[in-house]
């Protein structure tokens, strides 16, 4: 019976493949549903770490296998686009979550690529591996700098790009993980709108090029599922430094925080707390500097909307079951980006809210996620993903 649910959560995942307008960044496979996410257990937003609770796991064969689906999407910076994921899953080790190696294939209607292949390891020992690398060719936004920019501001650009991510960690105690991360990305680019300021080529990263950085990383989950958490902590601490010793053509530090809470109510309600900050120190570019909003963060501001070298915000979100497999959710969120945290400015913060409902797929919470957001500035956005947002 697991085994047919999460077949037709596949099925359903593929059918409904669609991102609404209004997402406002390089909105593809990225963020669209992946049919990956219905055959592995995926790795948890802003992190390459989930959790081993047993009540979290897929439904899972107890041999391994081979899986192939189609995946389709729109979005209105791609138009209509397609693809397959194709990839092998192999045994549980005990109670852990299966190892596996996924690859993903997207071509769209205004001829892009994305391409993205995955690794990722589980040992009895409590180890954890996972690669995630991949080339893509996809248009973006960029709005500036600080948080004062204009709507008006917006200006397309076209980066081509590889990645490569790799992280190692290791369970020192039930639900604490620490290790090593290595990032790498090589970005071309291809097109910059005339007139705009990446054109002059003066804001770092503006003229593409290579940032690369190692660190560490250490979490804490004691979360019941990987998928809708009704209870338990995440918390992420994440330090990486880039320079020419990683074969990084600038050199900037960056630091990461991300705590997130669940409280379970009566009546199977969930209240949901989270909050993120990030920091960073350097050169960066600004592709990498610290943002807001998008279809998990600040929902109803478009990704990138609002970047600087500070990013803090915190959103919270309560959680109804109505009938069958259908739940209610409403959120709001609020926060804003800085020079540094001296600079941060309560005057100027940015607020955002909304609600949706769920559609639960089988007992192990694998869900369709529809959410409409609104922001204080009078913008507002609709998202069709899977899973909650945090």
């Amino acid at each position: 019976m697991k085994k047919n649910n999460a077949i037709i959560a596949g099925i359903v995942a593929c059918a409904i493949m669609i991102l609404s307008p209004g997402t406002g960044r390089s909105a593809g496979p990225d963020d669209v549903i992946s049919v990956s996410d219905t055959l592995a257990i995926p790795a948890d937003e802003g992190s390459s770490i989930t959790s081993d609770s047993s009540s979290t796991q897929a439904a899972e064969p107890a041999k391994g296998h081979w899986v192939a689906l189609p995946a389709f999407f729109y979005t209105p910076e791609t138009g209509f686009g397609g693809g397959v994921v194709v990839g092998h899953i192999y045994p549980r080790l005990g109670d852990r979550h299966p190892s596996s190696m996924m690859g993903n294939y997207y071509y769209t209607e205004k001829k892009q690529t994305i391409i993205k292949l995955t690794p990722e390891l589980y040992t009895e020992g409590g180890y954890y591996g996972r690669v995630e690398m991949g080339y893509k060719k996809f248009p973006d936004s960029y709005w500036g700098i600080g948080p004062d920019t204009e709507d008006g501001d917006e200006e397309k650009y076209t980066p081509e790009l590889f990645h490569a991510n790799p992280i190692g960690m290791i369970e020192l105690i039930p639900d604490v993980r620490v290790g090593l991360q290595y990032r790498y990305r090589r970005e071309v680019m291809l097109e910059r709108e005339e007139g705009g300021a990446l054109e002059q080529r003066t804001i770092p990263g503006s003229s593409g090029g290579t940032t690369a950085g190692a660190g560490i990383i250490t979490t804490y989950d004691s979360r019941d599922n990987i998928f809708s958490s009704a209870s338990g902590w995440y918390v992420n601490l994440s330090h990486v430094s880039y320079g020419s010793f990683f074969l990084s053509d600038y050199d900037f530090t960056g630091i990461s925080l991300d705590v997130r809470r669940f409280f379970p109510l009566p009546w199977e309600h969930v209240f949901a707390a989270r909050f993120y900050s990030r920091s960073t120190d350097g050169t960066v570019p600004f592709q990498d500097l610290p943002c807001l909003g998008g279809p998990s963060d600040m929902r109803g501001y478009q990704a990138g909307r609002y970047r600087d070298k500070f990013a803090a915000w915190a959103q919270a979100e309560y959680r109804i079951p109505l009938v069958w497999v259908t739940w209610l959710s409403v959120f709001g969120s609020a926060g804003n980006v800085s020079r540094n945290l001296g600079s941060y400015s309560v005057n100027s913060i940015k607020y955002a809210g909304g609600g949706g409902v769920r559609f639960r797929l089988n007992e192990e919470r694998f869900s369709i996620r529809c959410d409409y957001a609104v922001t204080g500035e009078g913008g507002s956005n609709f998202y069709l993903s899977i899973n909650e947002a945090f």
